[in-house]
């Protein structure tokens, strides 16, 4: 009876361990990373670009400038897997802004490690 424990224990080890590992393998997905804004500073009436990596329109539905309370969605102009282009929207008060971005199944808001400057 005892060797039958010794193997189960093992395998409930191996079990375990391989759940640990999961979350370092990830699913595959290939997240929305922005790397940086341009420019920054910017006037409430500029073309901002954001470059990073994984933000066509297959990836990336919307993209929000987010004060620290509310967030405003921007207008999308142009899109490619490298960058995005937007530009804000009317009204938009000066202020320090992070950007947020929805994934295009609209599941996932993610905060980008960027901020820009609206002057």
């Amino acid at each position: 009876m005892e060797s039958e424990a010794v193997p189960m224990k093992r395998l409930s080890l191996v079990f375990f361990l391989f759940v640990l590992a999961l979350p370092l393998f990830g699913d595959g997905t290939q997240w929305p990373r922005v790397t940086a804004v341009t420019p920054d500073p910017g006037k409430v009436t500029a073309e901002f670009t954001a470059t990073g990596d994984n933000l066509a329109k297959t990836q990336v539905a919307e993209v929000y400038l987010n004060d620290g309370k509310d967030d405003t969605k921007v207008v999308i102009v142009e899109q490619t897997k490298e960058a995005l282009k937007f530009k804000l929207p009317a009204g938009l008060k000066a202020g320090k802004y992070g950007l947020v971005v929805l994934t295009v199944d609209r599941m996932q808001f993610i905060e980008q490690p960027v901020k820009v400057t609206i002057e």
